[in-house]
Formats: C-alpha cells, sequence, structure tokens
C-alpha cells in the first residue's frame, strides 16, 4: 500500500513539474514519466485487488469440507495457484518494473 500511494505522490509531481514553465526543455522526458508512473500505479492497484481476491479463494478451498464438496474446483484452484505463485516470484525478482 506504501508503494501505491508514493508512485501517486510522484506522478503528481510530475504533473506539477510539466505546468511549470521551467520545465520546457524536460517536458517530453517528464510527460514520459507521467505516463510510464501511471501505468506502473494502475498495475499496482490490479495486483492488489488479485491478491485480495486469491486471499479469500485460498481461505475458502484450504478447507477440508469444501474440498470433499467441490473436488474438481479444488483441483482446479490449485492449479491456479501454483501459477499465481510463479508469477508473483517472477515478479519479486524483477527489480526495476519501469524498465519491464
Amino acid at each position: 500500500m506504501k508503494v501505491a500511494f508514493h508512485v501517486r505522490v510522484c506522478v503528481c509531481v510530475c504533473v506539477v513539474l510539466c505546468t511549470r514553465r521551467y520545465s520546457a526543455p524536460f517536458r517530453e522526458e517528464v510527460q514520459g514519466w507521467i505516463i510510464k508512473l501511471s501505468t506502473v500505479s494502475e498495475i499496482i492497484e490490479q495486483w492488489l485487488m488479485v491478491q485480495n481476491m486469491w486471499m479469500y479463494m485460498e481461505a475458502v478451498f484450504s478447507g477440508g469440507d469444501i474440498v470433499k464438496q467441490l473436488p474438481q474446483e479444488a483441483k482446479r484452484f490449485q492449479n491456479i495457484d501454483k501459477n499465481y505463485m510463479k508469477i508473483v516470484t517472477s515478479a519479486l525478482e524483477t527489480l526495476n518494473v519501469v524498465n519491464t
């Protein structure tokens, strides 16, 4: 959550910089950073949404009673869980998200 907040603050700072007359020589570069940081902010928000849904689903399918009642869905969730963990691990290894 702190990261998402700081990224949004950086976007706001870049927008303010863009409006200053002294930033004219750097305006294109600043606008590029606004786009990059806005994209990163949107992706972080989506990650948080997916993470919240995943935590809910994990709690549902970690109980033995649900697994017995819905075996196919539980198996499907296990496969999705494995893929999700691979994606999370890959994201963790990516140190510079702006350049990817």
